[in-house]
């Protein structure tokens, strides 16, 4: 019941003796930028993150991951809704992937040594003006397949434009543990695990000063925003002023939506009753219900 998305789960979904439920969850894999002192000080420029993102084929990666296990999962366009949910508009859709666009945007903002045009054999890494070299340290978790996966698709894309990422895969204790709330990190890739109601405190996280703010992103309108809605009874002006604060974050780019995992729950046919639930209730919700089929 509710296993990590792993490509090992099409060999069920193959299997006639098995039934695989799945439906998009609430968790989302997503891919954090530092914006504290003990971060990479090129992440504090705008252009940078926004180069970043467009950088990023992320319905691609969405796409190659789940090819056989979610077929059709689509890219991630927000950081508080998920495509499910009514209010979901989307902001994070303004970047993107345009690698071209990538390389005339660093050379605008006077950059140099990268590549003229994308190519998948470049090895110039871009250095811009105060900051010094595109190259990030990108931490993840060792032992997940889909994430290592990811990393290698999307360190090659940004490769491609003259952004180099340099893996620093950890054991989850010691990256949740240490280095997640240590600040000592330029990206880092992982997933926030939420319910239903999770994004009434979305202050938690990008406000400033938040509690999971571990990116130490700040805007003051957006805290202003966020710390509203988390105090606003009404579900249409909480949502609004949600929406209103992503339109800000989406040019901020404090984090950059990879896609909401999907859920997924194995049975015999043997097994009739357990479905997926999205919320952490979990699939056990309606146990009274399962039964031995006829």
């Amino acid at each position: 019941m509710e296993p990590q998305p792993q490509l090992q789960i099409s060999e069920f979904m193959r299997d006639s003796k098995f039934k695989v439920d799945r439906q998009i969850g609430y968790a989302y894999e997503h891919i954090d930028l530092q914006y504290g002192p003990q971060g990479h000080a090129a992440l504090r420029l705008p252009y940078v993150r926004q180069a970043l993102i467009a950088g990023m084929n992320r319905a691609q990666v969405a796409g190659a991951l789940y090819k056989e296990i979610a077929p059709g999962l689509p890219k991630l366009d927000s950081l508080i809704f998920k495509p499910f949910e009514e209010n979901y508009k989307r902001p994070f859709a303004k970047h993107p992937f345009n690698q071209q666009k990538v390389i005339n945007l660093l050379k605008g903002k006077g950059c140099t040594g990268g590549p003229d045009r994308p190519s998948a054999s470049n090895n110039d890494v871009f250095s811009c003006p105060n900051v010094g070299k595109l190259s990030f340290r990108f931490f993840t978790t060792t032992g997940n397949q889909l994430r290592a996966l990811t990393f290698e698709i999307v360190q090659r894309q940004l490769k491609s434009v003259g952004i180099e990422l340099v893996p620093r895969f950890q054991v989850g204790g010691t990256l949740f543990g240490t280095t997640l709330p240590s600040g000592d990190w330029d990206l880092i890739m992982f997933t926030y695990v939420q319910e239903p109601e999770s994004k009434i405190l979305a202050n938690d996280t990008y406000a400033c000063g938040g509690s999971q703010n571990y990116g130490n992103y700040c805007n003051r309108k957006v805290s202003a925003l966020l710390n509203k809605a988390a105090i606003t009874l009404e579900a249409a002006q909480r949502e609004k002023m949600l929406n209103d604060a992503e339109v800000i974050m989406a040019n901020d780019v404090p984090s950059i939506p990879m896609y909401a995992r999907p859920i997924y729950v194995i049975r015999a046919n043997g097994v009739a009753g357990p479905v997926v639930n999205p919320t952490q209730e979990g699939s056990p919700w309606n146990v009274s219900t399962w039964a031995t089929a006829s």
